[in-house]
C-alpha cells in the first residue's frame, strides 16, 4: 500500500500569513476609531449628566410628598375607585422617589451636596426605630 505524503503548498501559507497580517492592523484600527467616537460622545454631552442638586431634592421631595398623599388616600378614602386611584398614585409616586434615591449609587459621592448625607440619614433613624422596637 502506498501512502502519498502532501507536502504543504509554500505559496498558499504565505498568502493567508499575509492576508490575516493584513486584516489584523484594520480591526485594531477600527477599535482605535471606536473608542476616539466614543470619547468624542462622552465629552459632547458631559453638561447633560451634571448632577443639580435642586432637581433631586424638590423631585424627591414631591414625589415622596405625593406618595405619601396617595397611600393616604388609599387608607382613608370611601369609594373603591378613590382607594384605588390613590393605591396607583402612591405606587408610582414612592417608586419615583426610591429611583431618584438609587440614582446617587451612579453617581461621585458629593455630586449632590448633602443628598446623601439627607438618605443615610432618614434610613439610620428609621433602622435605629425597628431596632429599639425589638
Amino acid at each position: 500500500m502506498a501512502t502519498a505524503f502532501v507536502t504543504p503548498d509554500p505559496l498558499a501559507a504565505t498568502l493567508s500569513r499575509a492576508s490575516a497580517a493584513l486584516a489584523r492592523p484594520k480591526a485594531a484600527q477600527a477599535g482605535r476609531e471606536d473608542i476616539a467616537m466614543i470619547k468624542a460622545a462622552a465629552s459632547l454631552t458631559r453638561d447633560l449628566h451634571a448632577a443639580r442638586p435642586i432637581v433631586y431634592w424638590t423631585d424627591l421631595i414631591a414625589s415622596a410628598g405625593l406618595g405619601y398623599a396617595g397611600m393616604a388616600v388609599a387608607i382613608v378614602a370611601t369609594p373603591v375607585w378613590a382607594k384605588l386611584l390613590g393605591a396607583v398614585v402612591a405606587v408610582l409616586a414612592l417608586y419615583r422617589a426610591l429611583s431618584f434615591i438609587h440614582e446617587l449609587s451612579h453617581m461621585k459621592p458629593n455630586a449632590v451636596r448633602g443628598f446623601t448625607a439627607g438618605v443615610e440619614h432618614s434610613v439610620r433613624c428609621a433602622g435605629d426605630d425597628a431596632v429599639a422596637d425589638v
